[in-house]
C-alpha cells in the first residue's frame, strides 16, 4: 500500500537520524502492522514487540549519548512515533511511555537513581512507569492527594493511582505525592522511585478499555510504602515542574501517534476507494468521496506539521513549546478521530466490521482526546494564555 507518511521534507534531519527513521518504518511495516489486529483482539501487552524495540535501541533515543542513549531530537522521535502508530497505536503508546520516562530520568535523576534505574531501562530492558493520575486528579495535576510523610530518614507513601499506562507490566514507577500540603501548589509535590516489590505497594487489575487495548491502564495502591530519601527524583518539592515538563514531551508524542492514525486511515481509505466499484465506477471517482478524502489529507498534513513545529520548539527549549504541545495534541487527536470516522464511512459496511481494522482506528483515536490532559483542558489553558498575552 502506498504511504502518505513521507510526503514532506520541511524538517530536515541529519543522515544518521534519517537512517533511524527509515529503519523504524521498515520495522513497523514488517513486524508491527501484521500484529496490530491480534494485539487489539487479545488486549495483551505486546511484550515481544517491546523486546524487539529495546534491542533496536529505541528506548534510549532521547537519552544523551554520555548517559548511554542516542541523543536524538524530539523531531526524530515524533517521526518514529508516527511510523509505529501508523502500524499500531498500542505499540507506539507503550513504547513512548518508556522512552519518556527514560528521558525524564536522564534529565532529573542524579547519582544512585540514575545509575540504578536508567541503566535498568537501557541495558536490561526493564519497563518504567509514570504514575501521576488519581481518582480526583486527572487533567488537574495539582489535585493529587497521595501523601508522602518523612519519618526519620524514610518517606512513607499512602494513596491511590488510576489509569496508569503500563502499570500492569512495569518494574518500577515514578510516583508523584504531596510532601508539603501547606506549601504553594508549585512546591507541594515530590517524585519518588518506587519498585514493584516494595512492601505495601500493589498493582490492581487493568481496565477493559475501548481502544489501544494492548496498553494496560492499571490502578496502583500505596499502603505505608517506605521509600528512602535517596529515591527522591529531582529534589523535594520539584514534582510538579517535573510532571508538567514531562507532559510537554508526552503531548507531542501523543500528537505524533495521532498523525500515524490519521495517515493509516487515509491510506486505507485511498486503497479501498480505488478498488471498490459501485454504479459502474470506482467510488474514488465520486465527488463526495474525493472531498472526504481531501479533507482527510488536509487534517493529516496539518497535524503533522504542527506536531513537528512543537517538537522543534521543545528541542530548542523555546517557551512556546508548552502552548504548541497543547495545540498539536488537540489538533492531531481531533483529526485522528475524524479521519477514523471518515475511513469507516468510506468502507461502508466493511468499515463497521472488525476484520477490516478500520473501526479499531476510531477506538484507538478516542483515547488521545482524553489522556495527557483532555482536549477541553488544552483549549482552556491555551485561551487563558492568549488572554494573558493580550493584557501585556
Amino acid at each position: 500500500m502506498a504511504s502518505t507518511s513521507q510526503s514532506y521534507d520541511l524538517f530536515q534531519l541529519p543522515a544518521s537520524s534519517q537512517d533511524i527513521v527509515a529503519m523504524v518504518r521498515r520495522f513497523a511495516e514488517e513486524r508491527v502492522a501484521p500484529a496490530a489486529q491480534a494485539i487489539d483482539t487479545g488486549g495483551e501487552f505486546p511484550s515481544e514487540l517491546y523486546r524487539q524495540c529495546h534491542e533496536l535501541g529505541l528506548i534510549g533515543l532521547l537519552v544523551p549519548e554520555e548517559l548511554g542513549g542516542a541523543g536524538e531530537s524530539l523531531v526524530t522521535m515524533a517521526l518514529i512515533y508516527e511510523a509505529l502508530a501508523k502500524a499500531s497505536a498500542t505499540c507506539s503508546l507503550v513504547l513512548s511511555n518508556s522512552i519518556e520516562v527514560a528521558e525524564l530520568l536522564a534529565r532529573h535523576a542524579s547519582g544512585s537513581i540514575r545509575e540504578r534505574y536508567l541503566d535498568a531501562i537501557l541495558t536490561d530492558g526493564k519497563i518504567p512507569c509514570f504514575a501521576l493520575t488519581e481518582p480526583g486528579a486527572g487533567s488537574d495535576a495539582g489535585g493529587i492527594t497521595t501523601r508522602a510523610q518523612l519519618r526519620r530518614n524514610r518517606y512513607v507513601l499512602n494513596g491511590r493511582k488510576i489509569f496508569i499506562t503500563n502499570g500492569a507490566v512495569a518494574d518500577f514507577f515514578v510516583v508523584f505525592a504531596v510532601t508539603d500540603p501547606d506549601a504553594r501548589q508549585s512546591q507541594r509535590l515530590t517524585a519518588f522511585m518506587v519498585e514493584r516489590d516494595a512492601a505495601g505497594f500493589s498493582v490492581g487489575t487493568s481496565e477493559a478499555t475501548m481502544g489501544v487495548r494492548g496498553s494496560p491502564l492499571t490502578e496502583l495502591a500505596l499502603d505505608n510504602v517506605e521509600v528512602s530519601e535517596d529515591r527522591v527524583l529531582g529534589g523535594v518539592g520539584q514534582g510538579l515542574p517535573i510532571a508538567l515538563g514531562g507532559l510537554i514531551d508526552a503531548r507531542i508524542g501523543a500528537a505524533a501517534q495521532c498523525v500515524g492514525i490519521c495517515a493509516d486511515a487515509l491510506d486505507r481509505s485511498l486503497a479501498y476507494a480505488n478498488d471498490r466499484v459501485q454504479f459502474g465506477q470506482k467510488i474514488i471517482e465520486f465527488q463526495a468521496m474525493q472531498l472526504m478524502i481531501a479533507d482527510m489529507a488536509i487534517r493529516t498534513e496539518a497535524s503533522r506539521q504542527l506536531t513537528l513545529a512543537a517538537a522543534v520548539a521543545q528541542d530548542r527549549g523555546s517557551p512556546e513549546a508548552s502552548s504548541l504541545s497543547a495545540m498539536c495534541k488537540t489538533l492531531a487527536s481531533d483529526s485522528a478521530m475524524q479521519n477514523a470516522l471518515d475511513a469507516i464511512q468510506v468502507h461502508g459496511g466493511y468499515g463497521y466490521c472488525r476484520d477490516f481494522g478500520v473501526e479499531r482506528l476510531a477506538r484507538d483515536a478516542k483515547a488521545y482526546q482524553i489522556f495527557d490532559g483532555t482536549n477541553q483542558i488544552q483549549r482552556l489553558n491555551l485561551a487563558k494564555g492568549l488572554a494573558r498575552r493580550k493584557r501585556r
